[in-house]
């Protein structure tokens, strides 16, 4: 996975993030987790309290959306941590990803909700 910026970003990403994988349970019935791997964006807060539809079609409040420069492999339930406006540290589960391409139909972007 290259972590160059690509030539058509949108956002200065100049904060950064920690993905958490949450994998399939283990024998004992508890989720496994990777450990966190660090990724530049930059990150929206949701500070009008918007509600969002989640993948199950609940309406939910979703706290930030981030984005993130290069092709981040991450799934919905996966967790997010992050440093809010307040310099409180958040971790949250992933709510929705969506993949944003250029016109070649690379990936140039990756949006997150949490």
């Amino acid at each position: 996975m290259s972590m160059q910026r690509p030539s058509l970003s949108f956002f200065p990403y100049s904060q950064s993030a920690e993905v958490i994988k949450v994998g399939s349970p283990d024998r004992y019935g508890k989720a496994t987790v990777s450990d966190p791997v660090s990724y530049p964006c930059t990150i929206f807060m949701n500070a009008d309290s918007e509600p969002f539809l989640d993948y199950m079609g609940q309406q939910v409040v979703y706290t930030a959306t981030l984005m993130f420069p290069l092709l981040v492999k991450v799934k919905v339930d996966d967790r997010i941590r992050f440093t809010d406006d307040l310099g409180k540290v958040q971790e949250k589960d992933v709510l929705a990803v969506q993949f944003k391409r250029d016109f070649s139909k690379q990936v140039i972007a990756v949006k997150v909700i949490v």
